[in-house]
């Protein structure tokens, strides 16, 4: 009973010590008042391309609740690819669906993520949410309109994220490889084996010289 009285204390304690960084990560996560009250970029928008497997985000912005926030914004959510279809991970990263509508607390600054000018961090630990009417009672009365002349348009999804997948490229031209390879070798196969068969056909069988012919048995001058 000890024993194992002691074997779940240490479960329990191994427990915690691997659940406690995860939790304690994302700890701070301001409020949505703290986050327009400091000015940090807060705003609704359409997801209208992605790259970087999901990771990285461009909005058509619909509302700006606060910060510096440009018509159309880049949300980076995750570390840059290596290169060569290899992509890093990262525990705090986020990812967006295509044409799905988010209400994104982003950042200025991140020490995860490298940022260009213009862009604006994201991850898993904001409030960043998928949009819903419910969503709506948080507006600031500050709150700004973009206003849009034309339909939002979504990139195609083939076009949006060419990174995504992309070892899946390689094996596709791997087993293409393979199937033409094949089929070569089984067009040889049989273009051999024609050859054959048409020279076994042209070319006679030499007679046999120690047997009569037909025709030197009726030969009427032919002697008995």
């Amino acid at each position: 009973m000890a024993v194992g009285a002691v074997l779940f204390m240490v479960a329990l304690g191994g427990f915690f010590v691997v659940a406690g960084p995860a939790a304690a990560s994302c700890a701070g996560t301001p409020s949505v008042l703290a986050s327009t009250a400091r000015n940090e970029p807060v705003f609704v928008g359409v997801v209208v391309s992605t790259t970087n497997r999901d990771r990285w985000a461009t909005f058509a912005v619909e509302e700006v609740w606060s910060g510096d926030v440009s018509d159309t914004q880049v949300v980076i959510a995750g570390p840059q690819p290596r290169g060569g279809g290899q992509f890093e991970e990262n525990s705090e990263q986020r990812t967006y669906q295509l044409s799905y509508r988010y209400l994104v607390f982003a950042r200025t600054e991140s020490a995860m993520f490298q940022l260009k000018p213009g862009e604006v961090a994201d991850d898993d630990c904001t409030l960043t949410t998928e949009w819903t009417d419910d969503l709506a009672a948080q507006r600031p009365a500050t709150a700004r309109v973009v206003a849009r002349t034309e339909p939002i348009q979504i990139q195609a999804s083939a076009m949006t994220d060419p990174d995504k997948g992309g070892s899946n490229t390689g094996l596709l031209i791997a087993v293409v490889a393979i199937v033409v390879i094949l089929g070569l070798g089984l067009w040889l196969v049989l273009r051999r084996g024609s050859i054959s068969h048409r020279a076994d056909v042209d070319v006679p069988l030499p007679d046999d010289p120690g047997e009569p012919t037909d025709e030197t048995n009726l030969d009427p001058d032919s002697t008995p």
